[in-house]
This record gives structure tokens, sequence and C-alpha cells, in this order.
């Protein structure tokens, strides 16, 4: 029988340190470049609500399978407070000190200082704040949280909550502050059809009245495909400069309304052209223009003294959304295809056409001297000659604001980065003056790929938008360290020893050497543009990466830590991207061996086989349409290649200059997973289809689909576990499922929800655990236990600085494994006692509840820096099974009721 003594053991053993450390992008769309898709918009007519992330329930279980309850899924955060997740919208204080930015995601205001490029102060706010407003005396920021149905008023001198104000209905949106500072009007959606606004008076935080209006609120979405990033389209509104009347364009009912705002009466409707999308107000509020989009593609003039409307222009299709009035109230500027065009408002005319992209935004400077233009290039145009006269290149932006005081310019890239872009806007001398990130570094935005080492313990996770990448510990379940990149990560791989990773930073042209030791970059090698995918050879002395634009190459690194070096390339033909769900680059595949090296040259149609020792191509073989994909069976002697457009697999026999196409597997409907399992026998290949999502398991004797297995979900990625002898698979609608592997009999036995649509999947075979990096709202990744772990939560902890502190089982209590305890969320750096016993007293002690009864305490523990303590050590080999076990931890916590905080209690059960 298990003794105490035997318990304990593990755990001082622990304590020496025993232990060695739904949406999804069009699959026609295609970049020769590996270029970032243009995000995908819509709109829609009628204003709605908006839709809550509601991330899918953590799940213990999945009914319908036989094996149901053999998956456990949790998500660890890669957040790093303060962030600054999803900037939606900003404003300058009338200083032209700082902007404040909306930061959707993490329900923040984040300050940037324009001149240093930093983010000074965070403040949190109420859910979803997707607009902001500052006084114009300077003195309180303003923001309407979407689903708080509440304002939140800031203090600026202080950077402080001054307090959230409730509003009448619900879903408040958008603001605008009266020209005297005093109130504030609030757009509020409620059902999107019986919509209205608020009245706030901001010196004593109270709403004074509301009133109804005709509908407000989303009018579409846009979504960008690589990253995840997406966002809602809202409906705009104007109030008059002399702050007494709301200007409110009615989508649905094809007029604009105008409403008093002392009284809440709607005092005039005007009949316009159909659909009134986009609203601006010169700065003397005597005129307003319309833009009408989506095939009516007219500016209306409105005389809003008398009012009336006195002009409805034809223009080019407009798009964007976007509507200004020049200065002197003669032209209007809107955006139509790549070009910004002037229309005269008494004539009609479009007086010039400046090509300028795909037009972000439209602000004016402080002077009305310029328009500055947002774009992956921004333009400044002297509005007098209607001609530009700067191009500035940066990164793509929208939402932009320009300074009160002085010709600078902040624009927010929310469609591909989590970027603020600053820019000096003064005519031919413009420049641009650099970026930040909208928080506080280090931030773990989009995670977008993921490498874990051979020993399982360690995963590395690439960030499409921060220009970093985390250090996962999957032992205790943490983020062990953040390390800086390069713009744009796209591949990571590790080396076999576990020792280096390596990055592939797509718009910076480099390629981020980490040492995993030290966890820090030790090497940021150039190469040419776009690299986008990683393989590293088997002996991990050799990188090879892939660059995806101007002239496609692959890369060859000689992995040496800090002296780590480009020794060579070679030309490999039309590389690119496709859009499948997160969009993925054209493949790269090591041989088992080290051999040779397989590319997929999607735009050719052809396998590259490159010959490793001479780094010399070898020979190209002929696939099918667009190959996208490849990967090798164990013995190396096939390659599997899936070809996107042709439906199919194509088989290539592995033998250097006479390698060959062996065979082709059609009526394979888009696919996209591809691999192999250990023995080389059995090959794996998903369709994207998303009407019959199947899982293709194929002999590679003959080369024949065994059976195809229908999936609850579109497989994006996966892993084969021989330990399990199981296929564990990611799907776009937020499942990892669980395929038993036994050849034609293979079928899917488990499935468990995760916390959003994840865009790749690693597996620990060491730990059983599958992790999916979560890209969009969450910036998470998934962990998934795939085998039944012997431990049980009981609860009854006690609460201290940081709330309850958790106490979770490491290990399956197989012996000569490891296993033990970790505690997080507690007190940093405080004494801890380990309580253990072999039965379950629940008596009250220290105003909690000691939950084993105390056969053994071990003291002289304590928590890291980050309130974490991991006990664990090699388990006992040889003791009897389902014999329980209880354990506490109590942690010396000055907020705990009698200076102690406790953890849960948790029972162990032997197997």
């Amino acid at each position: 029988m298990m003794t105490c003594a035997m318990l304990s053991a593990v755990l001082l053993s622990a304590v020496t340190g025993s232990f060695d450390d739904e949406l999804l992008s069009d699959p026609a769309s295609v970049s020769s470049e590996g270029s970032e898709a243009v995000p995908i918009a819509a709109t829609w007519l009628t204003p709605r609500a908006v839709l809550p992330f509601v991330g899918r329930p953590v799940a213990t279980a999945s009914a319908g399978y036989t094996g149901a309850g053999s998956l456990s899924a949790s998500s660890l955060s890669l957040n790093a407070a303060p962030e600054g997740d999803m900037p939606r919208a900003l404003a300058f204080l009338p200083d032209g000190s700082a902007v404040a930015i909306a930061n959707r995601d993490t329900d923040t205001i984040t300050f940037l200082d324009v001149a240093s490029r930093t983010i000074t102060d965070t403040v949190m706010v109420g859910d979803f704040p997707v607009d902001v407003a500052v006084a114009p005396d300077g003195s309180v920021v303003v923001v309407p949280c979407v689903f708080d149905d509440s304002v939140a008023v800031i203090d600026v001198a202080t950077r402080s909550l001054l307090g959230m104000v409730a509003v009448t209905g619900t879903q408040p949106f958008a603001v605008a502050i009266t020209p005297d500072s005093s109130t504030a009007i609030v757009s509020v959606i409620n059902d999107g059809v019986s919509s209205g606004f608020s009245v706030i008076h901001l010196a004593t935080l109270t709403e004074t009245s509301s009133f109804p209006s005709s509908g407000q609120g989303v009018i579409g979405f846009f979504f960008t495909p690589e990253s995840g990033i997406n966002g809602n389209i809202f409906s705009q509104f104007a109030l008059t400069p002399d702050g007494t009347t709301v200007v409110l364009p009615d989508r649905a009912g094809n007029a604009v309304r105008l409403y008093d705002v002392a009284t809440g009466t709607e005092t005039d409707t005007l009949a316009t052209a159909d659909a009134p999308i986009s609203i601006d107000i010169s700065a003397d509020g005597t005129t307003a223009v319309l833009g009408h989009q989506n095939g009516v593609n007219v500016i209306t003039e409105i005389d809003l003294t008398a009012p009336a409307v006195t002009g409805s222009f034809a223009t080019s299709a407009l798009q964007g959304q976007i509507v200004r009035i020049t200065p002197d109230k003669t032209h209007a500027m809107a955006a139509i295809s790549n070009n910004m065009i002037f229309v005269n408002l008494t004539t009609g005319v479009t007086t010039a056409t400046v090509s300028t992209g795909i037009v972000g935004d439209i602000v004016i400077s402080f002077d009305g001297q310029y328009a500055f233009v947002s774009n992956a290039v921004s333009r400044v145009i002297d509005i007098a000659s209607q001609s530009q006269v700067a191009a500035l290149s940066l990164a793509p932006c929208v939402d932009a604001v320009a300074s009160p005081v002085e010709h600078r310019v902040v624009a927010l890239n929310n469609r591909f980065r989590e970027d603020a872009n600053v820019y000096s806007t003064n005519g031919a001398a413009s420049f641009v003056e650099g970026r930040a990130l909208s928080g506080v570094p280090p931030e773990g935005d989009a995670p977008r790929s993921i490498a874990i080492t051979p020993d399982g313990l360690t995963a590395v996770v690439a960030h499409n938008t921060s220009r970093s990448a985390a250090i996962l510990d999957l032992f205790t379940g943490t983020v062990r360290a953040y390390v800086d990149t390069g713009d744009r990560c796209l591949g990571v791989a590790v080396t076999p020893d576990g020792q280096t990773a390596v990055v592939c930073n797509g718009d910076d042209n480099t390629v981020s050497i980490i040492d995993l030791g030290s966890d820090t970059t030790v090497a940021q090698l150039n190469v040419s543009t776009r690299p986008a995918d990683v393989a590293i050879s088997p002996d991990g002395s050799t990188a090879y990466v892939t660059t995806v634009a101007s002239s496609d190459r692959v890369h060859f690194i000689d992995l040496n830590g800090a002296a780590s070096s480009v020794s060579g390339s070679l030309l490999a033909g039309q590389m690119g991207s496709i859009g499948y769900s997160y969009s993925v680059v054209s493949g790269i595949a090591a041989s088992p061996d080290g051999s040779v090296v397989a590319v997929c040259i999607s735009f050719d149609d052809e396998l590259l086989i490159i010959d490793a020792a001479t780094q010399l191509e070898v020979a190209r073989v002929n696939v099918g349409d667009f190959p996208i994909q490849v990967s090798f069976t164990a013995d190396g002697s096939k390659a599997y290649v899936v070809n996107s457009f042709s439906d199919s697999v194509s088989v290539v026999s592995i033998n250097g200059a006479a390698s060959s196409l062996a065979a082709t597997i059609a009526s394979i409907e888009f696919p996209l997973v591809n691999l192999g399992d250990d023995t080389g026998t059995l090959h794996f290949v998903g369709n994207f289809d998303g009407n019959d999502p199947r899982m293709a398991v194929i002999d590679t004797a003959s080369d024949t689909v065994l059976t195809s297995v229908a999936l609850p979900g579109v497989a994006r990625a996966a892993a084969y576990s021989p330990t399990d002898a199981a296929l564990f698979i990611a799907t776009t609608d937020g499942q990892l499922v669980k395929l038993a592997v036994a050849g034609a009999a293979s079928a899917v036995v488990d499935a468990i929800a995760l916390v959003g649509s994840p865009s790749d999947l690693a597996f620990s075979d060491a730990l059983g655990l599958v992790v999916c990096p979560e890209p969009g709202v969450t910036d998470s990744v998934d962990l998934v236990d795939v085998r039944p772990g012997p431990w049980t939560d009981l609860g009854s902890g006690l609460a201290g600085t940081h709330g309850v502190p958790t106490l979770t089982g490491i290990g399956d209590l197989t012996g000569g494994l490891i296993a033990g305890a970790t505690l997080t969320g507690a007190l940093e750096n405080a004494g801890v006692g380990l309580v253990l016993g072999f039965s379950q007293l629940n008596a009250p002690f220290k105003g909690g509840v000691l939950v084993p009864d105390a056969d053994v305490i071990i003291t002289g523990l304590f928590t890291n820096g980050a309130g974490v303590l991991v006990v664990s050590g090699p388990w006992p080999v040889g003791l009897p099974p389902n014999v329980d076990f209880f354990l506490q931890e109590w942690i010396f916590d000055p907020v705990g009721p009698v200076g102690f905080a406790a953890s849960n209690g948790l029972k162990g059960t032997t197997p």
C-alpha cells in the first residue's frame, strides 16, 4: 500500500530539484507574393445590433462519441497586461500632445504620446469600447462601451476613470461632445431599428435625457484572413459645430434626419437619394454632405440653415463610407476605387481624381491646407490645388485623426496589425515619424503559428501582429517569456535538440534565431522578400526558409546560435499564398533522413526537390494544380503533395534526380491537412469542404483511400500521436476532434469545444497535450489534455491578494513518469505549506477550510515572482491502484482573513 512517506518522497525530491527541465476567406483568393489578403468586407442596408463575441464553452466531455470524457480543455491567454488589443478609434487631445485610443478587445483606453510614440497610460473602461471623443477643453475623454450599456468618462489630467454612466437603452457605440465641453451625445443601437441618443452631462456624470431615432448600429463587417482580425462597420451621425443638432443619415429610410439636442425632437426629415451612408458637416455648421454607395453613387449637399437638399451629384462608385467637405465648402472629397475625388458642390463635376490606392480615411489639417489620405502609402493632398504633394510609405492604416495644433496625423493600422502610425504632414516636407503598438509592449497579439520542442515541454508561438513570439512552459501552463522578433511573423520551427527556434518575419525580410536556453533573439538574419515558411534539417544544422515575393527563393541558414548565418539561396519558382482560413503559404519539408528538401512551387504546379548536401536543385516533378503542402512518409521514400485547385493528392517517389510522380489520388475537395503516421503505412489528408468535411485515410502501399471519415467541422491542422493511436484535428468551427486510427476502421471517437477558430496545432506527446493558437479576440492558446487524468478539483480555496489560488495536478500518475502539482494565482515570493493526507477532513482552519487530513505537512516552500510554485518528481513504481490522496497548499498572504490564503483541495487517484 502507498504510504505517506512514499508520496512525500515524490514531493520532496521535486522541491530539491531532481526534475530536469464564421467566416472563411474565398478559396480562390491567391497571392503570388504571399501578401496579406485585403480584408474581406460586407455591408447591408438595415442596421443591426452588435453580436457579442461568445467564446465557445470549454467542455470536459463531448456527448455522442464513444470516448466521451477523454478530452479536457483550458485556455491560456497570451496577453500581457496592460494591453491594447484591436484599436478601434482614436482622438487627439486639444494641445496635440497625445491621442486617446479605444482598444475594443482589452476594454482599455491607451494614451499615446505622439512625440515619443510611446504609450504612457492605460485606463480600464467598460466592455467593448469602439469609439472615443475628447472634450474641446481637454478635461475628459468619453468612451461608449457597447456591452456595458454605459459610457466611461476619464479624467485627462490624472488619466483615471471618473465613472461609468448608464444610458437608456442598450449598446452605446458612438459619441460626440458639444463645443462647450458640457455634454456628450451618444448613439444607442438598441435593436438597430428603434435606436436612440443619450445626452450625458459630463460635470455630474449623469444622463439628463434620451430620445428615439431611426435605426443605427452595425451595417457591415471586415475580416482579415491571415491574422483573424475582424470588426464591425458602424453607421455614422454628426453633431453640428454649435452642439444643438444631431444630423443622422437614415440608410434604410433614404433620408437624413435632424434632431434637436435640447428637446429630443425630430425637427426635420429630408428625403435624399437611396441609402445615405456617410456624412460630414462644414466647420461653420451651414452645410452637410452625404455619401451614397452600393450602386447609388451620389453625393448629396444639404443646406442646414434652411434645412433643404441643395444638390445631388452622380459620381464614380463610392467606397469606404468616407465623404468630407473642403474648408471653403466648394467641394466634397470622397473615396472611389484606388482614388480620392474632388466633386464641385455647385456644378457636380468631378474636378480632380487623385491616385491614392485604397482609401482608408480622409482627414483635414488644422489649418485647412491639406487632406491626409490613409493607406499603406498614405498621401498628403494640397486642397487648393487638388493635387498630391507627398507620399508616405509605412503600413496600411484606416482610421485617422489630425492634430488640432500642427501638421501631424495619427492613423490606426487595425486591419493588419495593432499599431498607431504617426506622420508629419506639412505639405511637400511631410515625412513618416514612426509607429507604436497600441498597448504597452510586450504584447501577444494574433498568435498565428506554433512549434513544440521534441521533449514536449516548451512551445514557441509566433504572433502575426505584435512582432514577438511567446515561449510557453507547457508543464506549468504558463507564458515563460516574450521574445522580440520582426514584423508579421509567419512560419516557426524548433531544432531537434530543442535549443533553437527559427521565426520567419514576413514584412521585415528577416529571420529571427531564438535561443531557448536564454529566451532571447540572438541573431536577426536578412533574407530576400517575405520569408514565409521554414523547415529544419533532422540534425539541426540547417534551416530552410522560403521567401515568396519578388524572386522567390529557398534560403539556407547555418544554425549556430548568435553566429548563425545565411550561407546561400536557390531560385525556386512562383510560390505564394492561398485563402484557406488564416491563409496558407507554399509549403516546405525536409525528408526524415535529411537528404532532400521538398518545396511546393504553387503557381508552377511543381514540387521542387533540393539535394540537402549540395543545396542544389535535383528535380522538378509536375504535380496537380496549385500544390500547397508537402509531407514525407516516415522512411522518406514518398512525398505526398496536396493540390488545392485540382482537388487531388500527388504521390511523388523520392529518388534524387530520378524523383517522379508515382500516383494521383483524386476527388479530395480542396485538400489542406497533410501528414502521415509514425510507421509510414498510413497518410491523412483533410479536405476544406464546409459542406462535407472529411479526413481521408490513405494506404501508402497502394496509394488508395481506405476510408473517408466525416468530421464535425473543417480540418485546419492536425497531429498524429503514436502513443494514443489517434489523429488530433483542429477544426475551423472551433473543435478539437480525436480520430482513432485503425486503417479502414478509423473513426471519430471524441471532440471538445475550443475558444475560437484555431490557426494551427502542435502536439506534446510527453504531456499528452494539444496546443492550438487562437488569433482574434482571445489572443490565446487552447490547451487540450488528451489523456484522462487522475485529478479531481475539490474546491474550498481561500482568497488572498489575487483571489483564490489554483492547485492543478501534473501527470497521470504512471510509475516512473513525472507527477506533482502546480500552484498559480498566489502571492508573489510568498511562503507556502503543502498539506497532504489519505482522507478528506474539510475542517475549519485559518478562516477557510482545511481539505486534507494533515498526515504530512511540507514547509519551506516559496512561490516565484509570478506567484507560481511547481512541486513535482518521478512517481513511484508499483503502487496499488485506486488509492485516493489529497493535497492543498496554504500561502502566507496578508490579505487572507488571518494572514493566509489557500488553494483549492485536490484529490489524486492512482491508476
